[in-house]
């Protein structure tokens, strides 16, 4: 079943507010992938953050996961670390 993107954007400003502490100004679809028979997406989000303005979210039929582009100025490395369970949770 193909993700909604308006809710999958929803749920991405609800979360980078809640684990960012901070507010979102805009949200915007960068990419759509499938790996491992999942699909998700990776959207562009701009806060009101002054260290970190910016950030990437990657999320859909997979927890989403947050990531600086101060960190990751490319999307990358966030693709990899949110597929790959044992990495995105610390215990490479």
């Amino acid at each position: 079943m193909a993700l909604n993107l308006k809710q999958v954007e929803q749920h991405a400003k609800e979360y980078v507010e809640m684990e960012a502490r901070t507010k979102v100004l805009s949200v915007r679809f960068f990419k759509r992938y499938t790996l491992f028979g999942r699909e998700d997406v990776v959207l562009f989000v701009r806060t009101t953050d002054k260290k970190d303005p910016d950030w990437w979210v990657i999320g859909g039929s997979t927890p989403m996961n947050l990531y600086s582009t101060r960190m990751f100025p490319g999307t990358g490395h966030c693709v990899l670390a949110s597929s790959w369970p044992d990495v995105a949770d610390g215990r490479s």
